[in-house]
């Protein structure tokens, strides 16, 4: 959620936006396509052989209504986004409109030139997915020999890119953890460092069980793992904020939400997320839905080719989510998610200091 910290310093313009059931949008994910060219293991877009995306100037339109509805921040992702021709001047028609933009690509169709013309957009930072620090491991996992090869050059182009051109753009490397994947956590710090990034996030892995950690790895990785990499993190003066160190948390009971797949560790049992006022998805087709997790796995909010940002985002069945979330009713895959657990926890006790005692949240039982 971007631009929390104003927030946490003075709650009273999200207190608002619930009470009157509104937006406060601040930060949206585009899906401009649904196909990938490699083969990951953990997911299902690259199946994908046909799908009706927005054009450019669907895109740039979209673009223009959520700047104008107070949307500050995009996130561009895919699928594999550099399938699309025109993805330079999507990114590009982001920045001109005063947007920060992150986007997150697999690097493989990157050429040196492309990365240049990246760079150029000026767009705030760059997330590549490595899921091993070898061609072996990463190749295994992305189902294509010579991902990794490709995807560390263009890594290589892009940082020195950003530093011939003295560019604030962040750099950062995406790291799944799967049971084959887990154990080389400090070295994919490492290697992040000798590639130049500012960052590497550690991603449990949102798929099957066999997918998942088990018990005994997950005590390994807290025991073992994480303490290497926290070790190697602060080395380089990577962040080590808990999400970072401890994607899985530390108690016991953080453990076993987490061998389900369930990595908001039942924080969504008891109280709201707030993502449905503060941020938006919007796939390939135009399509919006609340976040990543609901994509495709509930019904769309509204599709964007039929209707405004605005008149989707003050609809009511937007509304109507909103309701249900301030009631307790969270979406299964709520529990899935732990890209906004500990903002949401955040937003809560500051909402709960702002408030007087009979408004406060209670928590849910």
């Amino acid at each position: 959620m971007h631009r929390l910290a104003d927030l946490l310093e003075d709650p009273t313009p999200l207190d608002a936006a619930l009470a009157a059931e509104t937006p406060l949008l601040r930060d949206a994910k585009l899906k401009v396509t649904s196909r990938c060219n490699l083969a990951c293991r953990m997911c299902e877009y690259w199946k994908t052989t046909h799908e009706q995306t927005l054009t450019l100037e669907e895109w740039r339109r979209v673009i223009d209504e959520l700047a104008a509805h107070g949307c500050q921040k995009l996130h561009v992702s895919g699928g594999e986004p550099f399938l699309r021709p025109d993805l330079l001047e999507l990114l590009a028609h982001g920045v001109a409109r005063g947007l920060k933009v992150n986007m997150t690509t697999n690097g493989t169709l990157l050429d040196r030139e492309r990365a240049q013309r990246l760079v150029a957009t000026g767009l705030n930072a760059v997330s590549i997915s490595l899921d091993g620090p070898s061609s072996k491991l990463h190749d295994r996992v992305r189902g294509r020999p010579g991902a990794f090869k490709r995807s560390v050059r263009a890594i290589r182009w892009i940082a020195r890119e950003r530093d011939r051109r003295g560019s604030k753009l962040k750099l950062r490397i995406n790291f799944v953890l799967m049971p084959d994947t887990f154990r080389r956590l400090p070295d994919m710090v490492r290697l992040a460092g000798e590639l130049g990034a500012v960052d590497l996030i550690p991603m449990p892995v949102d798929g099957l069980a066999e997918q998942r950690l088990s018990r005994q790895q997950l005590e390994l990785f807290n025991a073992e793992v994480a303490p290497a990499a926290r070790e190697a993190r602060e080395a380089l003066g990577f962040p080590c904020p808990p999400e970072r160190v401890y994607p899985y948390g530390t108690s016991a009971d953080d453990l076993a939400y987490a061998k389900l797949g369930r990595y908001a560790r039942g924080y969504h049992e008891r109280r709201p997320c707030y993502a449905p006022w503060l941020h938006t998805f919007v796939a390939w087709n135009g399509d919006v839905f609340l976040c990543c997790m609901t994509a495709n796995a509930s019904p769309a909010l509204g599709n964007l080719r039929q209707s405004s940002v605005a008149e989707v985002l003050g609809g009511e069945a937007y509304a109507e989510v909103r309701r249900s979330f301030l009631a307790g009713r969270m979406l299964p895959h709520c529990h899935r998610c732990d890209l906004f657990t500990g903002e949401n926890q955040r937003l809560q006790a500051a909402l709960d200091a702002a408030r007087p005692p009979a408004r406060r949240l209670l928590v849910l039982p």
